[in-house]
């Protein structure tokens, strides 16, 4: 935000320079003469001085530097890593990718940092109009499409949300989270077998512990949904021991207490 706000201020001082800059060559019959003439050309414009060159070079340097400062720092900052979301699809928590190397377009990770903002204050409509944006720039980018896929599935527009997760999968097989998000929204949509399929592909590939815990909890809600309460627990009491956030063993918790009061059954 920082640097979005000096290349804002450096912007606007570009153009008061500017301005500077076209009082000083109103001055003049043939502007042209100011940076590409000689000495004895002042003579011609009685209004004006060789001192008078010296400040239109200067505010032309000085002009060029800070457009340069502000597009540098503009770039920089639309450059900015989406950050992680925890989101949730139905009773299920899956995350919004944080940390992608996908984006080359730095409009387009503007686009998609606004959707994130959008996607966080739960305004999903909004939230996908900026993640379409996004999607325009860079029509393969796994973290995009798996946004939508997650969206969609929040409207229940099941096939269209797969058909995003599809995709994100032929684009890029590594990204767990797709996987993830995929899994998710199929659980939403009762077809738990399929989501349990999808989250040990996901699991098997994953390397961050905490992931993997996050990948363990889903399996065993859908497990439990399924009715398989041994396979649930099992799989629970991994979550369990893994998981640190506490939103998500929150839900951990919750579900080893009902699974726990049908062990007592």
């Amino acid at each position: 935000m920082l640097k979005l706000s000096i290349a804002i201020l450096s912007a606007i001082y570009s153009v008061y320079l500017f301005y500077k800059l076209v009082k000083i060559l109103s001055k003049y019959e043939n502007p042209e003469k100011v940076f590409f003439s000689n000495k004895n050309d002042f003579k011609e414009n009685t209004n004006t001085s060789p001192e008078e060159k010296i400040n239109a070079l200067k505010y032309l340097i000085r002009i060029f530097i800070f457009v340069t400062i502000s597009s540098l720092l503009f770039t920089i900052s639309c450059k900015k890593k989406p950050e992680n979301l925890l989101n949730r699809i139905g009773e299920d928590a899956h995350l919004v990718e944080k940390s992608s190397f996908e984006f080359k377009d730095s409009i387009s990770i503007l686009n998609y940092n606004l959707g994130i903002t959008e996607l966080r204050n739960k305004n999903l409509k909004k939230a996908k109009k900026y993640f379409n944006k996004s999607l325009l720039r860079e029509p393969e980018n796994s973290s995009i499409l798996n946004s939508l896929g997650s969206i969609e599935a929040n409207f229940e527009n099941f096939e269209k949300s797969y058909e995003y997760f599809e995709k994100s999968l032929k684009f890029n097989k590594t990204n767990t989270l797709t996987y993830m998000s995929y899994g998710v929204a199929l659980n939403k949509s009762t077809e738990q077998k399929k989501a349990i399929e999808i989250w040990e592909k996901g699991l098997n590939i994953e390397r961050n512990i905490e992931k993997t815990g996050i990948f363990n909890y889903n399996i065993a809600n859908a497990f439990y949904k399924l009715d398989n309460y041994s396979e649930s627990k099992k799989y629970n009491d991994l979550a369990l021991k893994i998981v640190t956030d506490k939103e998500i063993r929150k839900d951990i918790i919750e579900l080893e207490e009902l699974l726990n009061k049908w062990k007592d059954e």
